[in-house]
C-alpha cells in the first residue's frame, strides 16, 4: 500500500482486524475497510485499479471476480497473483487455507469468463519450482508443519534476491514459461 500510494489514493480491504491495525500503525493509511471482496462494500465502477496479490486462491473465485468486475471502472486494470500448479500443492497450502493453485490457462479462462481482457500473463519464481517441490514434500511428512517463512542465512536471501531481480526483467516481457506463482494484468 505504501508503494502504491505514490500513484493515488489507496484503499485496503482485509477480513482481519489485526492486519488492518498493523497497516494503520505502520503507514497511517486512512482508507482501510474490514470485510471481504464479496461484501458489496463499494459502489459500482469505484476503482481505477484493483490488485489481488495472493487473494483469489483463498476465495470463491466466481463470486470474487464478479464483484471485482462490478467495482472496477470500465477500462480499469486488475492485477492478480496466485500460486501456480496443483502438483505443487502441499501442507503449506492447507495451512494458508488455499482452495486451489492455478495454471496460466486456467486463470486466463476464469478471468475472461468474468469479462476481463488479459493484457499480460506470466509465471514467476521459476528458479524456486524444484527446491519448493522437494522442500515442501519433505516437510509435509512431519506431523507438525512449521512456517515456510523462517529466517534463512543472509547469503540465501542475497542469492534469491539477485535471481528475483533477473527474473523480474523477464516477467515484464512475459517470458517466464513456468514458476511457483502467476501474475495476470487484466483490463475490464
Amino acid at each position: 500500500m505504501e508503494m502504491l500510494s505514490s500513484f493515488g489514493i489507496v484503499w485496503g480491504l482485509d477480513k482481519s482486524k489485526i492486519a488492518l491495525s498493523f497497516c494503520r500503525k505502520r503507514g497511517g493509511f486512512r482508507h482501510l475497510t474490514l470485510g471481504e471482496v464479496t461484501d458489496r462494500t463499494f459502489k459500482n465502477d469505484f476503482f481505477d485499479v484493483i490488485t489481488m496479490l495472493d487473494v483469489l486462491e483463498h476465495t470463491e473465485e466466481n463470486a470474487t471476480l464478479r464483484e471485482t468486475n462490478r467495482i472496477l471502472k470500465p477500462g480499469g486494470i486488475m492485477i492478480l497473483t496466485v500460486p501456480a500448479y496443483q502438483w505443487l500443492w502441499s501442507t503449506w497450502d492447507e495451512v494458508l487455507k488455499h482452495k486451489k493453485r492455478y495454471t496460466k490457462h486456467d486463470l486466463k479462462t476464469v478471468v475472461e469468463k468474468h469479462g476481463f481482457e488479459v493484457i499480460r500473463a506470466s509465471y514467476m519464481y521459476s528458479f524456486l519450482v524444484m527446491p519448493i517441490y522437494f522442500f515442501r514434500k519433505l516437510k509435509s511428512r512431519n506431523k507438525t508443519y512449521e512456517s515456510d517463512f523462517s529466517t534463512n542465512p543472509s547469503i540465501f536471501n542475497i542469492f534469491f534476491t539477485l535471481l528475483s531481480n533477473i527474473e523480474r526483467y523477464l516477467v515484464v516481457r512475459g517470458w517466464v514459461p513456468f514458476g511457483t506463482s502467476l501474475i495476470l494484468v487484466c483490463k475490464k
